[in-house]
Protein backbone atom coordinates (compact mmCIF):
# COMPACT_ATOMS: atom_id res chain seq x y z
CA UNK A 1 0.00 0.00 0.00
CA UNK A 2 1.48 3.34 -1.11
CA UNK A 3 -0.25 6.27 0.59
CA UNK A 4 -0.89 9.13 -1.85
CA UNK A 5 -2.10 12.61 -1.01
CA UNK A 6 -3.34 14.49 -4.07
CA UNK A 7 -4.48 18.08 -4.23
CA UNK A 8 -6.25 19.10 -7.43
CA UNK A 9 -6.35 22.63 -8.74
CA UNK A 10 -9.38 24.27 -10.30
CA UNK A 11 -8.22 23.00 -13.70
CA UNK A 12 -9.21 19.40 -14.46
CA UNK A 13 -6.17 17.11 -14.58
CA UNK A 14 -3.79 19.52 -12.82
CA UNK A 15 -2.53 18.30 -9.46
CA UNK A 16 0.13 18.13 -6.77
CA UNK A 17 0.78 14.81 -5.04
CA UNK A 18 2.85 13.32 -2.26
CA UNK A 19 3.53 9.60 -2.66
CA UNK A 20 5.10 7.40 0.02
CA UNK A 21 6.66 4.13 -1.18
CA UNK A 22 8.69 1.35 0.45
CA UNK A 23 11.65 2.20 2.71
CA UNK A 24 10.13 5.64 3.29
CA UNK A 25 10.85 6.86 -0.25
CA UNK A 26 8.73 9.99 -0.74
CA UNK A 27 7.98 11.78 -4.00
CA UNK A 28 6.54 15.24 -4.46
CA UNK A 29 5.05 15.60 -7.96
CA UNK A 30 3.16 18.18 -9.98
CA UNK A 31 1.07 17.61 -13.11
CA UNK A 32 -0.07 20.22 -15.63
CA UNK A 33 -2.32 18.30 -18.00
CA UNK A 34 -2.07 20.80 -20.86
CA UNK A 35 1.64 21.80 -20.81
CA UNK A 36 4.84 21.64 -18.75
CA UNK A 37 4.10 24.48 -16.35
CA UNK A 38 3.40 22.41 -13.24
CA UNK A 39 6.16 24.27 -11.41
CA UNK A 40 7.11 23.43 -7.82
CA UNK A 41 8.07 26.47 -5.75
CA UNK A 42 9.55 26.23 -2.26
CA UNK A 43 8.84 29.61 -0.67
CA UNK A 44 9.97 29.53 2.97
CA UNK A 45 9.74 32.33 5.49
CA UNK A 46 13.09 31.10 6.80
CA UNK A 47 15.81 28.66 5.76
CA UNK A 48 15.45 25.71 3.38
CA UNK A 49 17.54 22.70 4.41
CA UNK A 50 18.44 19.73 2.20
CA UNK A 51 19.63 17.05 4.61
CA UNK A 52 20.61 13.72 3.09
CA UNK A 53 22.73 10.87 4.51
CA UNK A 54 25.59 10.50 2.00
CA UNK A 55 27.73 7.55 3.06
CA UNK A 56 29.55 6.53 -0.13
CA UNK A 57 31.01 7.91 -3.35
CA UNK A 58 27.92 6.84 -5.31
CA UNK A 59 25.50 8.62 -2.94
CA UNK A 60 24.56 12.15 -3.95
CA UNK A 61 22.14 15.02 -3.93
CA UNK A 62 21.28 15.05 -7.64
CA UNK A 63 19.99 17.75 -9.97
CA UNK A 64 17.91 16.27 -12.79
CA UNK A 65 16.12 17.40 -15.92
CA UNK A 66 13.35 15.02 -17.04
CA UNK A 67 15.04 12.21 -15.09
CA UNK A 68 18.57 12.85 -16.44
CA UNK A 69 21.20 13.83 -13.84
CA UNK A 70 23.11 16.94 -14.92
CA UNK A 71 24.67 17.87 -11.56
CA UNK A 72 25.32 16.45 -8.10
CA UNK A 73 26.71 17.13 -4.65
CA UNK A 74 28.78 14.30 -3.14
CA UNK A 75 30.88 13.70 -0.03
CA UNK A 76 33.75 11.19 -0.19
CA UNK A 77 37.55 10.88 0.19
CA UNK A 78 37.56 13.48 3.02
CA UNK A 79 36.16 16.19 0.74
CA UNK A 80 32.94 17.78 -0.54
CA UNK A 81 32.31 17.77 -4.31
CA UNK A 82 30.00 19.55 -6.74
CA UNK A 83 29.78 18.11 -10.27
CA UNK A 84 28.21 19.55 -13.44
CA UNK A 85 27.95 16.91 -16.17
CA UNK A 86 28.40 17.59 -19.87
CA UNK A 87 25.66 18.79 -22.15
CA UNK A 88 22.78 18.68 -19.67
CA UNK A 89 23.73 15.22 -18.41
CA UNK A 90 24.34 13.52 -21.77
CA UNK A 91 26.83 11.44 -19.77
CA UNK A 92 28.54 11.52 -16.39
CA UNK A 93 31.93 10.71 -17.98
CA UNK A 94 32.77 14.34 -18.79
CA UNK A 95 32.31 17.06 -16.19
CA UNK A 96 33.43 20.11 -14.23
CA UNK A 97 34.10 19.48 -10.53
CA UNK A 98 34.65 21.68 -7.52
CA UNK A 99 36.36 19.89 -4.63
CA UNK A 100 36.70 21.34 -1.10
CA UNK A 101 39.00 19.65 1.43
CA UNK A 102 40.10 20.45 4.99
CA UNK A 103 41.06 24.06 5.71
CA UNK A 104 39.11 25.15 2.61
CA UNK A 105 41.76 23.81 0.20
CA UNK A 106 39.81 23.79 -3.09
CA UNK A 107 40.26 22.52 -6.63
CA UNK A 108 38.29 23.35 -9.77
CA UNK A 109 38.88 20.61 -12.35
CA UNK A 110 37.47 19.25 -15.60
CA UNK A 111 37.45 15.75 -17.08
CA UNK A 112 37.08 14.47 -20.63
CA UNK A 113 37.19 10.69 -20.15
CA UNK A 114 37.87 9.91 -23.83
CA UNK A 115 40.54 12.57 -24.41
CA UNK A 116 41.80 15.93 -23.22
CA UNK A 117 39.24 18.39 -24.60
CA UNK A 118 37.79 19.42 -21.21
CA UNK A 119 39.04 23.00 -21.53
CA UNK A 120 38.34 25.56 -18.80
CA UNK A 121 37.77 29.13 -19.95
CA UNK A 122 37.58 32.15 -17.64
CA UNK A 123 35.57 34.82 -19.48
CA UNK A 124 34.75 37.71 -17.18
CA UNK A 125 32.67 40.76 -18.08
CA UNK A 126 35.15 42.70 -15.98
CA UNK A 127 38.55 42.08 -14.40
CA UNK A 128 39.91 38.62 -13.55
CA UNK A 129 41.72 38.87 -10.22
CA UNK A 130 44.13 36.30 -8.83
CA UNK A 131 44.86 37.15 -5.20
CA UNK A 132 47.22 34.78 -3.40
CA UNK A 133 47.75 35.46 0.32
CA UNK A 134 51.35 34.17 0.19
CA UNK A 135 52.10 36.10 -3.03
CA UNK A 136 52.88 32.97 -5.09
CA UNK A 137 51.02 31.87 -8.22
CA UNK A 138 52.14 28.65 -9.95
CA UNK A 139 51.32 27.55 -13.51
CA UNK A 140 51.60 23.80 -14.01
CA UNK A 141 51.35 21.19 -16.75
CA UNK A 142 50.18 17.83 -15.36
CA UNK A 143 51.66 18.73 -11.96
CA UNK A 144 55.03 20.02 -13.25
CA UNK A 145 55.82 23.71 -12.68
CA UNK A 146 55.88 25.73 -15.91
CA UNK A 147 56.11 29.20 -14.36
CA UNK A 148 55.88 30.94 -10.99
CA UNK A 149 54.91 34.49 -10.15
CA UNK A 150 55.81 35.76 -6.71
CA UNK A 151 55.62 39.23 -5.21
CA UNK A 152 58.75 40.40 -7.07
CA UNK A 153 59.72 37.61 -9.46
CA UNK A 154 58.67 35.76 -12.61
CA UNK A 155 60.33 32.42 -13.21
CA UNK A 156 59.75 30.25 -16.33
CA UNK A 157 60.98 26.66 -16.09
CA UNK A 158 62.45 24.30 -18.69
CA UNK A 159 59.86 21.53 -18.96
CA UNK A 160 62.43 18.72 -19.23
CA UNK A 161 64.59 20.00 -16.35
CA UNK A 162 62.85 22.38 -13.95
CA UNK A 163 66.18 23.18 -12.27
CA UNK A 164 66.90 25.18 -15.45
CA UNK A 165 64.88 28.41 -15.69
CA UNK A 166 64.57 31.97 -16.91
CA UNK A 167 64.17 34.55 -14.13
CA UNK A 168 63.06 38.20 -13.93
CA UNK A 169 63.53 39.75 -10.49
CA UNK A 170 62.38 43.27 -9.56
CA UNK A 171 64.14 44.74 -6.53
CA UNK A 172 63.96 48.04 -4.65
CA UNK A 173 63.68 51.21 -6.73
CA UNK A 174 62.56 48.94 -9.62
CA UNK A 175 66.08 47.56 -10.12
CA UNK A 176 65.47 44.63 -12.50
CA UNK A 177 67.62 41.56 -13.01
CA UNK A 178 67.05 39.19 -15.93
CA UNK A 179 68.92 35.90 -15.66
CA UNK A 180 68.98 32.29 -16.79
CA UNK A 181 69.93 29.40 -14.57
CA UNK A 182 71.36 26.12 -15.84
CA UNK A 183 71.84 23.64 -12.99
CA UNK A 184 74.37 21.77 -15.12
CA UNK A 185 76.42 24.99 -15.51
CA UNK A 186 76.63 24.42 -19.24
CA UNK A 187 75.74 27.93 -20.30
CA UNK A 188 72.35 29.30 -19.34
CA UNK A 189 72.30 31.94 -22.08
Amino acid sequence: LNPVVTMNSLSVGDSFSITLAGSGVATLATVDSSSDEGHLVLDADGDIHLDAVLSGASDNIAFKNAGTTFGAFQIHHSASFFYLYENGGASTDDYLAIKVEADGASTISTQDLAGNAADLTLDADGTIKIDSEDGIVNFRNSGTNMATFSSNRLRIYNQTDTADYFNINVGSNAATTISTIDDGAEGGN
